[in-house]
């Protein structure tokens, strides 16, 4: 069979760097060549695809991307290309394509789309209607539109181009670009919420994106999160396959994810929101874990001491939500900022107790140094000691209590409740450091 394959006219394939579609048209149309098909791949200049290729636009005038007379210029030449290579089908992975293939009635269309079912695109693509067959690459983004989909067909990859890695950095890594819906800022959260560095390489473009890293990104670098930009190639395959895991904290119905596909060809597991068609690739427990959104709060203890002179430990909170959370008096009666001793470590008793109302009486901190905002603010961490005065008797355990927060007004998406209070894992007192009198 003769196929012209029809890829975006923006970036070459493969990509040098970031270039999700292109990655795929690489891989399909090498593919069907592979299986011994005719292919035409119709495409920018640049791109260096081992099967045969044509171009339309001048690589000098696909930057920048997006306008839409290139588009349409671009899917012109393809079309005619196509007719005139008397081929039996084209695989479209354009939009400027979708709409010029009626003035093609002669060739068979098959059109996949990269992108959300958006309004313009669910007008755009509703064109086929008749004519042509509409791929979508998951199950989730085939249910997102009313238009008839021909089939579903998951992105693909060549696993013999990713090397095994075995996460020897000791690193998280992300690899996105640089939008709010990526969940880079969850990722930075979760990062330091596990105690574990994160490298985050993101394409950044000009505009909106630009905007975003410096004002919400960037001021959160430091401390083991590191930008690395974008990475070509090699450096996409060296990251991953060097990490513990991948983030994926997408914060929207992604189509698709082709970092993920591209983490586990190397071995590498990912960690993600069940959103889009993450549940379709991560099967928790097997290649990754799909948790749940990440709390609106994040707590953390870097260090609990007891001595014979009392107890002192170093926390943060993490504010990630988009509402204030009220701290209020922390040594008010029904605050309970400080310590509660118990006879064992049994999870299942503290919980049965906090339903029961029958904790053990709070030892609250007499200092916090520096002292508790009134309320933290969105985006906002709190890192200090708080301590007291005391001795805790010996052969107790003991969990540390931080809470409660009240939030200011309706709880966000995904809080089931305005109020928030967090209990540490339990610390032996005979095996906690001990000073002499």
């Amino acid at each position: 069979m003769k196929i012209a394959v029809v890829a975006p006219p923006w970036l070459a394939v493969p990509p040098p760097a970031y270039g999700g579609t292109e990655a795929v048209v690489d891989v399909l149309a090498s593919g069907l060549a592979a299986l011994g098909h005719d292919v035409l791949l119709i495409c920018h200049p640049d791109s260096t695809c081992a099967v045969e290729r044509r171009s339309v636009v001048p690589a000098a005038d696909a930057v920048p991307m997006g306008r839409a007379s290139i588009e349409l210029e671009h899917a012109i030449g393809a079309y005619r290309l196509a007719a005139a290579a008397g081929v039996d089908v084209v695989s479209d992975h354009t939009i400027g394509g979708v709409v010029h293939s009626a003035a093609h009635p002669e060739l068979a269309v098959v059109a996949t789309n990269h992108n959300p079912f958006s309004r313009t695109r669910q007008s755009i693509y509703s064109t086929l209607a008749g004519r042509g067959a509409i791929v979508a690459i998951s199950h989730s983004h085939a249910r997102s539109t009313s238009l008839p989909v021909a089939a579903v067909i998951h992105h693909g990859l060549d696993v013999d181009t990713f090397p095994a890695g075995e996460g020897s950095g000791g690193y998280l890594a992300m690899l996105t670009r640089m939008s709010p819906d990526k969940g880079i800022e969850q990722a930075i959260s979760i990062a330091r919420a596990a105690g574990v560095a994160l490298r985050i390489a993101a394409k950044v473009s000009a505009g909106l994106e630009q905007a975003y890293f410096d004002d919400c990104v960037r001021p959160r670098l430091g401390s083991g999160i590191e930008f690395l930009g974008e990475v070509d190639a090699t450096g996409k395959r060296e990251l991953l396959a060097g990490a513990l895991a991948l983030l994926n904290p997408i914060q929207w119905d992604e189509p698709f994810g082709m970092a993920m596909l591209e983490s586990l060809a190397c071995g590498t597991p990912v960690i993600a929101t069940p959103r889009g068609a993450a549940p379709e690739i991560i099967d928790t427990g097997h290649n990754g874990i799909l948790a749940a959104e990440q709390p609106a709060l994040v707590f953390g203890v870097t260090s609990f001491t007891v001595t014979r002179a009392g107890w002192a430990a170093d926390i943060w909170v993490e504010n990630t939500s988009k509402v204030g959370w009220e701290v209020g008096d922390p040594r008010a009666a029904d605050r309970a900022f400080g310590v509660l001793l118990f006879p064992n470590d049994d999870l299942d008793e503290l919980e049965r107790r906090n339903r029961s109302g029958d904790l053990p009486a709070i030892r609250h901190a007499t200092t916090y140094n520096p002292a508790l905002p009134l309320v933290l603010r969105p985006g906002k961490t709190w890192k200090g000691t708080i301590s007291a005065p005391g001795a805790l008797a010996g052969g107790l355990w003991v969990r540390l209590s931080f809470g409660p927060f009240a939030s200011v007004g309706d709880p966000p998406d995904g809080v089931a409740s305005p109020v928030v209070w967090f209990t540490d894992h339990a610390y032996h007192l005979e095996e906690v450091e001990a000073a002499p009198a």
